[in-house]
């Protein structure tokens, strides 16, 4: 024990009483208590939802590192979408009880199964709409609030199904003008937030479409100032929306 103890850094607290510990501290003899046991597979279950952020990201990263030095195996339940994209190999999404997509982290957050997955998983920008019509080169027709649009076909759709057009933040682009050859739509700036990595801005397309642009380069942008939204089809992942959604889809 006094070895595992040692290995995640609080090997000077053996004899003390977990009221005596900090909440760091507490998460780390507990992981190594589940560690001492010799398993092959551990269960976490949120283990750093009790510490604060600047010691969370640290016993993550030391998380990993002991992962591989002991080379364990360990179910990570959690509801933090960055803790789960930083320490899982694969992911499990739940609903209702039920694993809706299984798959590594990038997989997860690039082709979502579902829009309950595209939302759960990172920050999404979503348009809905019905579809028109199907091509053979695997596109389809949607009338949105936005226009007619041609999208990548979403699976199992059929004309007349409403489908959800996602896209995440940090694969649009702002510009003055419109962009030949991907999807360009004007909208007017309502505000801007600097976080240090990147600069958010919230786009106003009309009275009910609003859309977050990540940008990691800042561009000097006032309230309602014009702005094009531009995003390429490869970015777009096309999802259909169930029957008991649509009434809660966002237009």
């Amino acid at each position: 024990m006094k070895k595992t103890l040692e290995m995640v850094g609080v090997g000077e607290l053996a004899g003390q009483h977990p009221s005596d510990m900090s909440g760091g501290q507490q998460q780390r003899v507990a992981l190594a208590r589940a560690l001492v046991a010799g398993d092959d597979l551990v269960l976490l279950d949120e283990p750093l939802s009790n510490v604060d952020a600047k010691v969370r990201d640290q016993l993550r990263r030391e998380l990993v590192e002991m992962q591989r030095e002991i080379n364990f195996s360990a179910i990570y339940v959690t509801h933090d979408q960055i803790e789960a994209m930083e320490l899982a190999d694969r992911i499990a999404v739940m609903e209702l009880g039920k694993i809706v997509q299984l798959g590594p982290p990038k997989e997860i957050y690039e082709r979502p199964s579902t829009r309950y997955v595209a939302n759960f998983i990172g920050t999404v920008n979503e348009l809905s709409g019905t579809v028109k019509g199907i091509s053979a080169g695997g596109l389809m027709t949607v009338a949105t609030e936005l226009g007619d649009l041609e999208v990548p076909t979403a699976e199992g759709t059929t004309t007349g199904s409403e489908v959800a057009i996602t896209f995440r933040p940090e694969r649009c682009s702002i510009s003055s003008h419109q962009v030949e050859g991907s999807l360009s739509w004007k909208g007017t700036v309502n505000t801007s937030s600097f976080f240090g990595s990147h600069t958010e801005h919230h786009i106003k397309m009309t009275e009910s479409i609003s859309f977050l642009v990540w940008q990691a380069e800042s561009t000097q942008l006032s309230h309602n100032d014009d702005v094009w939204v531009t995003i390429d089809l490869a970015n777009l992942r096309t999802l259909p929306i169930e029957s008991d959604e649509v009434s809660d889809a966002s237009h």
